[in-house]
């Protein structure tokens, strides 16, 4: 199994293949999430290693072979999506001797006992960053050495290179590879501004989501960060948080996860004080059993424990809308309350269609596609007074402010037809929108 992670979760019986090999990406996203890894991480991850067939034999994940001096002409093979380029630890067996030259980059900032993100993201992802053949140099750290195999149709292609205040090289990353402002990552360029590859973003993610504490700040003895390559063991400060030894698999519900509260009950009552930090590894395992569930942020926020533990959610956008009855001139009929919710949820639902399908968040540097569908469970409407309603919509923190601004720059002209032939049943006349608190803040009791 090529990927460290998903060989951990094959060993320790949390991803089950069935007979031939083969797990669908539904049980993937299932399992991550089970482990305590965060949704957008699974997301992202599972997007980018399954293909159109959602299915994939993990244990041939090495789908693209170096021989003779160059990589099997033709498109990706079938079967998983490899990475653009590859360090080999695992491409045919775990190869201690490749590992060797992971394990050098513990050292890179200082400290060898530990991998830091500094450790990852200036050393570890840029030792194979080179087309085969290419590179070798031992040093200085990092080492350059070349990809173990080549996955040609995953090159990346980029232009408008510039230098940033900071005096970093920033590019933009070019969807058309035939565009004739393009030029292709070349065989000995690398680093994610001119040549992004999913392997960069691969062991990034792995470092941030096992390390501890999870996210930037995140750390790992080399002894776990080797044995979580080499023999799919999970780390330990992985293991004291992750949910899936109090997690209940066949209820979905958060009654699913009363096992890891009781972990926490067990010591002291929730509303009593007891110092956090001695907890964390019990809050954590709780949040993300949560987190694992199939629950809106308006569900999270009505359990108790999930508010006084400060579990993380989406973030919540507060609006308050005034809406009048719309419908063609000649036929306008009034809505009742009832009638008047089901119109603006309809509003709203076709509002994120309109607006929110593929848009693009981010800088003209660093933008990413987005799609953000419109969920009943998201959106919670309450009665005020008149014509006026609260509508409160969960929407992930990535993309918030941008539906903020979406919110309160276009929904009112949306409802209001041009043509007189146009029909609507609710026109909406006023929005005021006020942010989560949380859009500003840091990562609370642990980053996500």
């Amino acid at each position: 199994i090529t990927c460290p992670v998903m060989s951990a979760m094959v060993r320790n019986r949390d991803l089950l293949p069935n007979v031939e090999g083969i797990i669908s990406k539904q049980q993937t996203i299932k399992a991550l999430l089970r482990i305590g890894i965060s949704r957008k991480v699974v997301e992202e991850t599972t997007d980018a290693n399954f293909n159109v067939s959602s299915e994939l034999n993990v244990f041939k994940m090495n789908t693209v072979h170096f021989s003779h001096g160059r990589s099997k002409p033709g498109p990706d093979p079938p079967g998983p999506i490899e990475h653009f380029r590859s360090t080999g630890i695992r491409d045919v067996m775990p190869n201690e001797a490749a590992y060797k030259h992971f394990d050098n980059c513990a050292k890179f900032d200082g400290d060898a006992a530990y991998f830091s993100s500094k450790d990852i993201l200036e050393c570890a992802v840029l030792v194979w960053d080179c087309d085969p053949q290419q590179c070798f140099d031992l040093e200085p750290l990092p080492e350059e050495l070349s990809s173990h195999d080549l996955n040609e149709d995953k090159r990346p292609h980029y232009k408008n290179c510039k230098e940033n205040d900071q005096g970093k090289e920033e590019c933009e990353p070019c969807e058309d590879p035939d565009d004739e402002e393009c030029d292709p990552c070349g065989p000995q360029e690398k680093g994610p501004e001119r040549c992004p590859s999913q392997l960069h973003g691969a062991i990034s993610f792995m470092h941030e989501e096992f390390g501890t504490p999870t996210g930037e700040k995140a750390l790992m003895p080399m002894a776990d960060m080797r044995r979580l390559w080499l023999e799919g063991g999970y780390p330990s400060g992985f293991l004291e948080r992750s949910p899936r030894s109090c997690l209940i698999d066949s209820d979905s519900s958060a009654a699913g996860c009363d096992a890891c509260l009781r972990n926490l009950t067990d010591v002291g009552p929730i509303e009593g004080y007891w110092d956090m930090r001695t907890m964390m590894g019990e809050v954590q395992r709780y949040c993300r059993c949560l987190a694992s569930r199939d629950l809106s942020a308006h569900e999270l926020d009505a359990i108790p424990a999930h508010r006084l533990l400060q579990c993380p959610r989406d973030p919540i956008m507060t609006c308050k809308m005034t809406v009048g009855d719309g419908g063609r001139r000649r036929s306008r009929r009034m809505l009742d309350g009832g009638d008047r919710e089901r119109a603006l949820r309809d509003v709203l639902r076709r509002f994120y269609e309109s607006k929110f399908n593929r848009f693009v968040v981010g800088t003209e540097v660093a933008s990413v596609k987005r799609t953000l569908a419109y969920r009943d469970s998201d959106v919670s409407i309450r009665y005020l007074t008149g014509t006026t309603y609260s509508v409160l919509l969960a929407t992930p923190k990535v993309v918030a402010e941008y539906v903020m601004y979406q919110i309160e720059t276009n929904l009112v002209d949306f409802t209001h037809p041009v043509g007189e032939d146009e029909e609507t049943s609710l026109q909406i006349t006023q929005v005021n929108a006020i942010a989560d608190p949380r859009l500003k803040s840091g990562c609370g009791l642990f980053c996500e």
